[in-house]
């Protein structure tokens, strides 16, 4: 089977997988390699080959020179999907065509209609108006009314939702439950096996997130300054960056945590985020929006004990294997973390049972979903 996937980014051998779209893409996609013949078309970054063979997937990179970003100069994006529309039509061999993000739904779809060939839409999140309105007026307004163009007016044959949540979601918006299968992200078992470090000794929190509002990372940053009473040298190392970050770093200068709290900014190798983040106690997710919550699994699947949200997608993820605390509550989240960090014997427990849980998420295991929903549609009509 060919299966063609439109990816606004996706990595090459010399470069690090730098976001969770991106990451889904890079190891779900060599392993549907092992089985089918899989063409990606991206766009380009710099010192990146523009013809490209990653474990088994032909990388087909096109348009100008895109930095990673999740919003961007509106002429370069054009410019990437005229590039892409124009590879992509000329393929002469495609049974499957695949859209992942926003940007590429309309060039699965268009692609596919030309082709004669059935699309499958993969949605890794899906917002309500009031979530889009947090990027921004404009931002949002636009975002919201393109999301909904995109389910009205380009159907697809079927659609692919990471979470029981966001399937919930796009029922909601007016796509039939049958037309829509859900394939979780996963974890690369053999990777995380093989990460040992040093632990830290004093108390100790990580998180990674993208620094902006929907993160709420402030919240975990005010849950530390409660604990820093009982924990003199509590340490949270913050890894990402975003347009918070000053806000964030004048925080941490008005609660006097300067000596508690840490940005790393972003890590350039995924290996390196692995072994930041298992070096200390608890790992944190204070977002109060999330399309699946890789970061979490990823944890899990390193055996560290996780403090989330209480929001139904990562209820759905975590299972009963995390703490959960109330979205925007400081006081919940410092005493949830307070339990995990003053008693060894707890968090030996929340390892593993963090570690069984994340077993369910290999990638190996998720492929064969989503295989059988390319097998499903390859031959179907559109």
């Amino acid at each position: 089977m060919n299966v063609l996937v439109f990816s606004e980014y996706f990595p090459s051998h010399n470069q690090g997988i730098t976001g969770g779209v991106e990451s889904r893409a890079f190891h779900l996609l060599r392993e549907t390699a092992k089985k089918h013949h899989v063409t990606v078309i991206c766009s380009y970054q710099d010192r990146q080959p523009r013809i490209d063979r990653v474990d088994g997937v032909t990388v087909l990179r096109v348009g100008p020179k895109s930095p990673y970003a999740n919003t961007g100069n509106i002429l370069r994006r054009l410019g990437y999907v005229s590039a892409a529309f124009a590879t992509g039509v000329l393929l002469p061999k495609i049974d499957v065509v695949e859209g992942w993000t926003y940007l590429n739904y309309p060039l699965a779809w268009l692609v596919g209609r030309i082709k004669g060939k059935p699309v499958v839409q993969t949605y890794h999140e899906s917002w309500t108006f009031t979530e889009w309105l947090r990027k921004g007026w404009i931002t949002g307004m636009f975002g919201w009314l393109w999301a909904r163009f995109s389910l009205a007016a380009l159907p697809a044959t079927r659609y692919i939702a990471v979470s029981n949540a966001t399937k919930e979601r796009l029922v909601e918006q007016g796509i039939r439950s049958r037309k829509i299968d859900v394939v979780y992200n996963g974890v690369d078992a053999t990777t995380f096996r093989s990460i040992k470090v040093r632990p830290l000794r004093q108390p100790s929190v990580s998180t990674t997130a993208r620094l902006i509002k929907t993160k709420r990372v402030d919240v975990l940053i005010k849950a530390i300054a409660l604990l820093k009473k009982e924990y003199p040298d509590i340490i949270l190392t913050i890894n990402g960056e975003g347009e918070e970050e000053p806000r964030l770093r004048q925080l941490v200068a008005q609660l006097r945590l300067e000596r508690n709290v840490v940005f790393k900014g972003r890590i350039g190798r995924f290996e390196d985020v692995l072994r930041l983040r298992k070096r200390h106690q608890v790992f944190c997710l204070p977002s109060e929006v999330e399309g699946f919550g890789m970061v979490v699994v990823e944890a899990m699947a390193l055996g560290v004990p996780v403090v989330c949200t209480d929001i139904p997608v990562l209820r759905e993820v975590a299972g009963k294997s995390a703490s959960l605390f109330k979205p925007g509550d400081a006081d919940d989240l410092a005493e949830k973390l307070g339990a995990l960090l003053a008693d060894a014997r707890l968090r030996q427990r929340k390892s593993k049972e963090a570690f069984r849980h994340a077993q369910s998420f290999d990638w190996k295991k998720i492929a064969l979903r989503a295989d059988a929903v390319y097998r499903s549609v390859s031959s179907a009509k559109k």
